[in-house]
């Protein structure tokens, strides 16, 4: 069996954290947060590969688990009638042959915990992957149908997968993501003008879609918004309403109501364009 070496300060809680979500992935009540810090930590974990070298759980990934798994679950993606429902039997298939590629390149054991944590982390990302491209492609479907313009960057294709950007909105870059994780990730730095997510409403238990948009875009669109805690988006929802963040503010609208301003906008653009061509 290969030496796996945990990033420095790792700790017995986030191993406890790491190997409790083997015993269900799906779980209800997992802590999503805790699990998002410590798979992030595991990144740069080390597996010793005796006459190998060195690589890190992130680079093991990549080659053993993405490159066999991700192209195919895309390609399957695209003819699904209900991507969000019917692409969990498709995440499932895929999770079942994580362990089976592990061991067959020598990197797992059920009885050596090191290695069950390098499967954790498989299982963790190949979740987070699958359930984010799913999203996606449910969500550029949805914006069509709805009629609301943009150019999308191809799933299908591994130089447009890594893209800064999901998609364009009559010049406006925006991200989709599973959940608003993303506002505390590395710093919360944000690139792009808006972010289309799911947001958790603790009253109701329950998801709704939400945009988070910088200020520039919302004033672009619309402009009117109440201030409001990030705490309290739940009550002030479906109006848009305006957060601090990093020092700024961010606005957020429900999805429904953005697509209604986007729509809005884009047939304004129609007609600048018309009275400029006459």
């Amino acid at each position: 069996m290969p030496e796996i070496i945990l990033p420095p300060g790792f700790t017995e809680t986030e191993q406890v954290i790491a190997l409790h979500y083997l015993e269900d992935v799906t779980r209800p009540g997992q802590d999503w947060p805790g699990l998002v810090r410590t798979f992030n930590r595991l990144r740069e974990a080390i597996v010793v590969i005796p006459g190998k070298g060195r690589r890190t759980f992130a680079s093991l990934y990549a080659h053993l688990i993405d490159s066999h798994l991700t192209d195919p679950f895309i390609t399957a993606l695209y003819s699904l009638d209900n991507v969000e429902q019917e692409s969990v039997t498709l995440w499932t298939v895929g999770a079942r042959r994580v362990r089976p590629l592990l061991e067959m390149a020598g990197l797992y054991a059920a009885d050596n915990p090191p290695t069950r944590l390098l499967l954790a982390y498989c299982l963790y990302w190949w979740h987070a992957a699958a359930k984010g491209y799913a999203f996606e492609v449910a969500i550029f479907r949805d914006l069509k149908q709805s009629g609301v313009r943009f150019t999308a960057h191809d799933l299908r294709l591994r130089s447009e997968r890594f893209t800064p950007h999901d998609l364009i909105a009559s010049g406006f870059r925006g991200d989709v993501k599973t959940s608003t994780y993303f506002l505390s990730l590395t710093g919360g730095l944000l690139r792009n003008d808006f972010y289309i997510t799911r947001l958790w409403l603790s009253k109701a238990h329950s998801r709704t879609l939400v945009v988070f948009l910088k200020t520039l875009m919302w004033d672009e669109i619309d402009g009117e918004t109440l201030l409001v805690a990030l705490c309290e988006l739940e009550s002030s929802l479906p109006q848009p309403a305006r957060i601090a963040h990093r020092g700024g503010e961010l606005v957020v609208s429900d999805y429904e109501v953005w697509k209604e301003k986007m729509r809005a906008y884009q047939s304004e653009e129609v007609q600048d364009e018309r009275a400029k061509d006459d």
